[in-house]
């Protein structure tokens, strides 16, 4: 598998947001990219789960769904923080929660390196979930080196991250993973420069196609535009 793995170890003792995006997409007329485009992960390990079973397990299958469905290849770092955190929230009625990158201590904030996007694994520790997962987009996103990185959370600890399969998925905590990956990947296709749209795929059908489908609305010219504006 090509994949980047650089692991770190620091501080030991579906909502997403609407984009205003410009009228002109990137032309779709470019030849698609012969090398990999990469898009690199920076996951936040938190809470201290079970590490092969929450976190490399499913991001090992993430990282084959995208080379096998379009042009990204994954470059993950990770950084683990064993200290406490904030959550989000409550929201509603029923005081359900999630972790938005303003509820991190800034000295994480601060250890987080340029990267595509970010992703928080957290555990929620018996409060109710708002989702089984959350992406905010470049315009609610998260700041790194003075600029703006989509940013998703997913929380580990609920009963259907698992690892057993799932709708052509060979675990569902992949699928999760899979979806909000892709969700930080289309927040910053729909902003400028880029103005790619949407990634879409046919409610109702299984999540393996379903997925595969919205990778496949991905043009070329923007894989193009994304090569050159690496991180």
């Amino acid at each position: 598998m090509n994949i980047t793995w650089v692991k770190k170890l620091l501080g030991i003792p579906e909502a997403q947001a609407p984009i205003t995006t410009a009228p002109a997409p990137m032309p779709s007329s470019q030849p698609l990219p012969k090398d990999p485009v990469w898009w690199h992960l920076v996951v936040l390990i938190l809470d201290q789960p079970n590490v092969v079973e929450k976190v490399d397990i499913p991001l090992k299958e993430v990282a084959d769904f995208l080379r096998a469905n379009s042009r990204f290849d994954l470059k993950v770092t990770f950084l683990t923080f064993n200290d406490a955190h904030g959550y989000s929230g409550p929201y509603g009625t029923e005081n359900r929660y999630d972790l938005h990158w303003s509820a991190l201590p800034q000295k994480w904030i601060a250890k987080i390196p340029p990267c595509s996007a970010v992703l928080s694994l957290y555990k929620l520790n018996g409060k109710a979930p708002i989702h089984a997962g959350s992406t905010w987009s470049l315009t609610d996103g998260i700041e790194i080196n003075g600029k703006k990185r989509t940013y998703a959370a997913i929380p580990t600890d609920l009963w259907f991250y698992n690892n057993q399969s799932y709708e052509g998925f060979h675990s569902r905590a992949a699928q999760i993973c899979t979806h909000e990956i892709i969700n930080t990947i289309q927040g910053k296709l729909e902003s400028p420069p880029y103005n790619c749209g949407q990634l879409t795929g046919t409610p109702g059908d299984p999540a393996y196609k379903y997925e595969s489908d919205r990778l496949a609305d991905v043009q070329p010219g923007c894989y193009v535009a994304l090569g050159q504006n690496e991180d």
